[in-house]
């Protein structure tokens, strides 16, 4: 089926690379099937922009798209005579579209407003096929623990990770950390920079300390043990809910993490580790792309 997918994501630097991240799970997929896929604004994050490139995904406007796809909470495109997709997370970027998605662990209360279709839940999360590929069985290590940092290069990350490092520092376990990012740490830490073979290496940590947004959903696909953080208002919900059913453990949020001996505790259990890192597994099995997209076939024909 020839399809011309218009793709809109406003993302950069930092907390927003996820909107772009969901786009190229889609991308990857469009591409796949043979779609025409083009991207709006063009990229600015160099290794994103490098896997869209490879793709062969058109920078600018599209012409007349088939399919407009929005992933932005600021605006979305105008969207002509084409079918509307937008992806939500929970009330962030919710506006009416021919078909909605929130491929979020947890769904809130959403009013009616015409939309016709909606698909929600981690069985609609837009997982990269390199995070697919990486995907494993829990397989702890000896010691020293190998524990992974991913929070983004940007400026709210910085004093997080650092306030990160200080309590694992205090939890007396032996550690080797690496932090994927741009930013500068204790001489103790390897700091490597963002990189597409991202998850390759998170799938080959003990432990993966990560934000509650886009990265939970992926860590969850991978089946690697997970901490997350909650950094912003708009991941409140999913770090709420991966908590109570047992996906990942909750270190807290900015300025009131755990304390080092909680945390101690936590990576001493690695029997707890691994159950949560199964059942993580279990929930987000990476279709997410391909069910959006068969949807939206159908609704074309």
């Amino acid at each position: 089926m020839s399809v011309r997918l218009a793709l809109h994501a406003r993302g950069g630097p930092g907390i927003g690379v996820g909107h772009l991240v969901r786009c190229l799970a889609l991308a990857e997929e469009a591409v796949a099937r043979g779609w025409t896929v083009g991207i709006e604004p063009p990229v600015g994050v160099d290794w994103l922009r490098t896997e869209f490139d490879a793709l062969g995904v058109a920078s600018g406007q599209l012409g007349q798209p088939d399919v407009v796809l929005a992933d932005s909470y600021t605006d979305a495109p105008a969207p002509g005579s084409a079918l509307v997709v937008n992806i939500e997370d929970g009330t962030f970027g919710r506006r009416r579209a021919d078909i909605v998605v929130d491929p979020n662990l947890a769904s809130s209360p959403r009013p009616a407003d015409g939309s016709p279709i909606l698909l929600r839940g981690p069985e609609y999360a837009l997982v990269r096929r390199k995070v697919r590929s990486a995907r494993r069985g829990s397989k702890p290590t000896g010691l020293p623990l190998k524990v992974a940092i991913t929070l983004g290069g940007s400026t709210l990350a910085a004093p997080v990770v650092a306030e990160l490092l200080d309590r694992l520092a205090d939890s007396g376990l032996p550690l080797h950390c690496t932090v994927f990012g741009e930013l500068d740490c204790p001489d103790w830490v390897r700091v490597r920079p963002p990189t597409p073979d991202l998850p390759v290496r998170l799938a080959a940590a003990d432990l993966v300390c990560a934000g509650a947004g886009i990265t939970l959903l992926e860590g969850c696909c991978i089946g690697t043990p997970l901490a997350i953080i909650c950094l912003v208002d708009n991941q409140e919900v999913g770090y709420q809910r991966a908590v109570e059913l047992g996906l990942a453990t909750g270190l807290g949020h900015p300025g009131e993490l755990l304390p080092a001996e909680t945390l101690a505790e936590i990576l001493s259990d690695r029997a707890g580790l691994a159950e949560r890192a199964a059942r993580a597994r279990n929930t987000v099995d990476g279709a997410g792309a391909d069910r959006i997209l068969d949807t939206i076939e159908r609704r074309l024909h």
